[in-house]
This record gives structure tokens, sequence and C-alpha cells, in this order.
């Protein structure tokens, strides 16, 4: 049964790691209430509704992994969800890369998805299956996060 019920908006801006934030907070103030209404012998247990459960498997290594035929806007809620933990995988110029930060821009790409987008200059623009994902911060595996800006000038020879 259910004791104490919260909701939590999730913004476009949100990510896993900002929503488990979000969360932890009103699983206290929960679980708070909780132990008040138990001191007061005062719960009201409400059933759940067993259709709305649902179960979630573990995220494993190929859910992690970008899949640049999809649209950008996919794309990017993937790396709002797996960001910064454990983060979506993808090969940017032959570095396998941690994508933490990216915004799906609705322009075509002239080019196949995967492929880093000539001329782009707002962040990192990658072409996917239907828009241009720009990545606006990563981290090259073995080395610590950056903006686009610091790639594009250590990997200039990739733009």
């Amino acid at each position: 049964p259910v004791w104490v019920r919260r909701t939590c908006a999730i913004s476009n801006e949100d990510t896993g790691g900002s929503l488990h934030d979000k969360l932890a907070v009103l699983g206290a103030e929960a679980l708070g209430e909780a132990i008040a209404l138990i001191r007061r012998d005062d719960i009201d247990e409400q059933p759940q509704d067993e259709s709305l459960v649902t179960y979630a498997d573990k995220i494993t290594a190929a859910d992690r992994q970008i899949d640049w035929t999809r649209s950008a806007h996919d794309i990017a809620r993937r790396v709002r969800a797996l960001s910064p933990v454990p983060g979506a995988r993808a090969e940017i110029g032959g570095l396998d890369t941690k994508l933490l930060r990216a915004r799906a821009v609705d322009q075509a790409a002239n080019a196949s998805p995967g492929a880093i987008v000539p001329g782009f200059t707002d962040g990192i623009g990658i072409a996917s299956g239907n828009g241009i994902l720009a990545i606006d911060e990563l981290q090259v595996a073995g080395r610590k996060k950056m903006s686009a800006s610091a790639f594009r000038n250590g990997h200039g020879e990739l733009f």
C-alpha cells in the first residue's frame, strides 16, 4: 500500500543526475511525513494501482551507445537521462567519448548520421537521422570532462 505520494516535474534541462537529486529531497520529505503519520497512528493506506507498475531493466553498455540514425531529439533525451553517470557513449573522430550535455538542433545536417557536421560552430555538431545533435560538454575516455570549445581547440583536425 501507498502511505505518502509526491510528484516531481521534469524539465527539459533535467539530467539523470539532477533528477536523482530532486527525488532524494522529495524522498526524505516523504519519509519524514510517513514517520509522523506512524507516530500519530494516522496512516491512510491506499492500494497501489498494479496496472501502473513498470519495471526498468538494468542499463547495459548497449543502452549507453548512441544510435546516430535516431532523431537528434531522441539522442538528446538519452544523453540527458544518462548524464552524468553512467553516461551516453559515442565515437567522435575516432575517440571514445561520454556525452554529458547536448541538445537537438532542427536543421538539416547534410552529412550521414554520426558524421561531424562541417561548418557547425555552436558546440560540436553531429548528424543524426533527423537534425543535428549539438554537443556542449563531453569527456574523452581517460580524460577530464570538457566543453565543446575545449575539444575543438584540442582536435581542430576533425573540424
